[in-house]
């Protein structure tokens, strides 16, 4: 959107670690003028390089049974790193008048409820030239 003459928009990249029920959380509470371009997620990597000591794996061939090798976790480490893209629009140059100048040429319009629009949708120095175009053609 950041090429079109009629949006303004501010993009940033937001990096964080956190699980993936925390972040599906974050995504799905976003909402316009939050716009989502892209996300990278990539398993936490530890550091040095070094293997976690805390874990363990089991030995498929061995016949003694330990009660703690039942309740092994499938995934030792759950927390990623996640780079988000937002894209936040800022403004938003709308031009409407070629919209009432078609709305202009059906005769049952009701010219009250599209004022009432347009000030309601925040487009409120648009409603004398939307009345101007409708004098012009002799409706109400």
């Amino acid at each position: 959107m950041r090429n079109l003459n009629e949006v303004d928009s501010f993009v940033f990249k937001l990096s964080i670690q956190t699980q993936t029920i925390p972040l599906r959380k974050l995504v799905n509470k976003l909402r316009p003028p939050f716009l989502i371009r892209e996300i990278k997620i990539s398993p936490l990597e530890q550091q040095m390089g070094l293997p976690d000591p805390s874990f363990s794996t089991p030995d498929p061939f061995s016949l003694e049974t330990n009660p703690n090798d039942k309740f092994l976790p499938i995934v030792s480490k759950v927390d990623s790193r996640v780079e988000l893209i937002f894209e936040y629009v800022t403004s938003a140059k709308r031009n409407l008048d070629p919209l009432i100048k078609t709305l202009s040429l059906y005769p049952e319009i009701y010219i009250d409820l599209l004022l009432e629009w347009l000030k309601d949708s925040g487009h409120e120095s648009r409603v004398d030239s939307a009345k101007l175009i409708f004098n012009e053609k002799n409706i109400r």
